[in-house]
């Protein structure tokens, strides 16, 4: 045995955390997959992918959810203001991105063909977005639903309150 004569995870290495490293594999795995679905995305609908392209996907991958005028000032110089706008509206068209209202502002996030399916709680005061996952409200929408004979295909639930942090400071 490797390990001489010991269990699988019983030898310790100095520094080295297997847990951290699988979680590291794990994202890694993760990320490379969505980049690749990008990609097909792209290229099945006849779209080249392009520097700009994948550098405002790499952007909201690590960022989240953005406003148009964020991602092209955060792009550029790179990118240039014209192109991010073109591409968001590209993106948009794919279903690559969602845009997320909340009154007359809206952000932009990876669609569900690279997240999980979540809501989102905005806060008014500082406009931090919450992701929300909840089986208990899917389920619960899924009744409502039924219900009512209705056969739905998608749904979106945005709450729109005060974080935490925004109740603390008002009160």
């Amino acid at each position: 045995m490797l390990s001489g004569g010991r269990g699988w995870g019983q030898r310790r290495i100095p520094g080295f955390n297997l847990t951290h490293f699988l979680q590291q594999s794990c994202n890694l795995f993760i990320i490379y997959r969505m980049i690749d679905r990008f990609k097909e995305v792209l290229k099945s609908s006849g779209n080249s992918v392009t520097a700009p392209r994948q550098a405002i996907f790499a952007l909201l991958m690590q960022e989240g959810p953005l406003t148009a005028a964020q991602i092209a000032s955060k792009c550029a110089p790179t990118v240039d203001r014209a192109t991010a706008y073109r591409t968001i509206e590209l993106f948009e068209r794919l279903g690559i991105v969602n845009r997320i209202w909340h009154g007359f502002k809206s952000s932009l996030e990876l669609s569900e063909i690279f997240t999980p399916h979540h809501h989102h709680a905005t806060c008014e005061h500082c406009g931090t977005h919450l992701d929300i996952t909840s089986p208990e409200l899917e389920r619960a929408l899924a009744g409502v639903a039924k219900q009512h004979k209705f056969l739905a295909i998608s749904h979106t639930l945005e709450l729109t309150g005060y974080c935490g942090a925004c109740q603390i400071r008002q009160s």
